[in-house]
């Protein structure tokens, strides 16, 4: 298991976190079945048909790597202003432009966050990591 620092601290994150940790993904949502295609019938086998808590990573060279390296089962902390406010596991791991769109829009620059995870045992933290 390793142990993944996100950064998620810009008013845009914040609002993503919003969007789809705090109030996770539908998996009822007609449109959300449509866009996950393949990966529904795994998601809704991981987490026993409930909602589910997404995060997204724009691709780059240096994300891509990143994310090339993470597994189920690490786990992921969540950054703003030097401190964790926030874990959870890496449940699932899957590329869904379409799906990323739907949930986050694209950035100022046209790029979505299409490299995605489920993560499950979401849970709050108040680490400083100074």
């Amino acid at each position: 298991m390793a142990v993944i620092l996100q950064p998620a601290g810009s008013p845009e994150a914040s609002e993503h976190y919003n969007d789809t940790i705090e109030n996770p993904v539908k998996l009822t949502d007609s449109t959300v079945r449509m866009l996950l295609g393949s990966d529904l019938s795994k998601l809704e086998q991981i987490f026993d048909g409930d909602d589910v808590p997404m995060w997204g990573i724009v691709p780059s060279k240096i994300n891509t790597g990143k994310y090339n390296r993470m597994h189920s089962g690490d786990r992921v902390l969540f950054a703003r202003k030097n401190r964790i406010y926030a874990s959870g596991t890496v449940a699932y791991m899957f590329e869904n432009h379409d799906l990323s769109v739907n949930q986050w829009e694209v950035d100022d620059q046209g790029r979505a966050w299409s490299l995605m995870y489920a993560l499950s045992d979401i849970k709050a933290e108040n680490i400083s990591y100074l």
